[in-house]
């Protein structure tokens, strides 16, 4: 039960990572956080043959200047001008420049399929990352909140709020993030 809930903690915090990560201006306290000994921790816990070297890789790359990474934050995901890496998912899956009105809509379905409506909307495109990566955090919320339900009475009600979280989280990693991220990445 501990592991369990040892990867259901490693999990949330990593989305709340990621999320803050591509959807804020980078602070003092972020790099912090990437810098501390629990995110070297918790990425441990993940680390495999297929992502152990970004995972060393992360760890060389920690710029000491603040102003260089919100400068490089602002390039890259805010502008001016034409965004070299854009961090939309309808720009890798159509393989066309530019949001694709379909895929935003389809990705507003399913964050209100689960009562959630993005704070930015409808100025930021639903299937920005940021907003993708929200999702996954709000997901892993409800797991780990569901398994911290001592209730004896609500532990079933608590079991199929997790389960459910968990298949939600692995289905859109699968048909939606992975799908799109790694050529985001590597751009």
């Amino acid at each position: 039960m501990e592991q369990i809930q040892v990867l259901l903690d490693s999990r949330l915090f990593m989305y709340r990572l990621l999320q803050s990560f591509f959807g804020n201006e980078p602070t003092a306290e972020l790099l912090d956080t990437l810098r501390n000994t629990l995110t070297r921790e918790v990425l441990e816990i993940y680390r495999n043959e297929a992502n152990s070297a970004a995972v060393d890789k992360l760890f060389g790359f920690m710029p000491e200047k603040l102003d260089e990474i919100r400068s490089e934050y602002t390039k890259l995901f805010i502008g001016p001008g034409k965004l070299p890496v854009p961090p939309w998912e309808s720009v890798y899956i159509s393989g066309e420049q530019g949001i694709r009105e379909k895929n935003t809509l389809a990705m507003r379905e399913i964050y209100r399929s689960q009562g959630l409506l993005p704070a930015e909307y409808p100025r930021v495109a639903d299937d920005h990352l940021a907003l993708e990566l929200d999702y996954m955090l709000i997901l892993a919320e409800k797991a780990r909140n569901a398994y911290d339900s001592d209730d004896q009475s609500a532990a079933a009600e608590a079991r199929r709020i997790r389960n459910e979280a968990l298949t939600l989280s692995g289905e859109f990693l699968r048909e939606h993030l992975l799908k799109w991220v790694p050529e985001f990445s590597s751009k």
